[in-house]
């Protein structure tokens, strides 16, 4: 199974990263952040199981649709709000977007 984080490297993100493993164990997992936010420790001591691999990109500018390629599932969690942006017609990939909360 191939899940792919963007903003992987915010705190939910790396958080979402060191979570997966223990519900998919098999799962090879692509982290996608521009490392606007100097976060590049939330890379170090990942979880044994599973396999990562980490793209430093703008996702404007990286082509998504090869990295979403065979994906079983996005999480899209970087701070574009055009969301819009990110849609891929690909029937085979579930795309999980963020809810926006609304003040009360």
């Amino acid at each position: 199974m191939k899940i792919v984080i963007t903003g992987a490297l915010g705190h939910i993100g790396s958080q979402t990263a060191r979570l997966l493993p223990a519900l998919f164990p098999e799962s090879e997992t692509i982290l996608i952040d521009d490392l606007s936010t100097q976060r590049y420790p939330s890379l170090f001591n990942l979880p044994t199981q599973g396999s990562y691999s980490f793209i430093e990109g703008d996702v404007l500018k990286l082509d998504l649709k090869s990295l979403f390629s065979e994906a079983s599932a996005v999480i899209h969690l970087n701070r574009i709000h055009d969301t819009r942006l990110l849609w891929l017609d690909n029937s085979s990939t579930m795309i999980l977007l963020p809810m926006k909360t609304a003040a009360i």
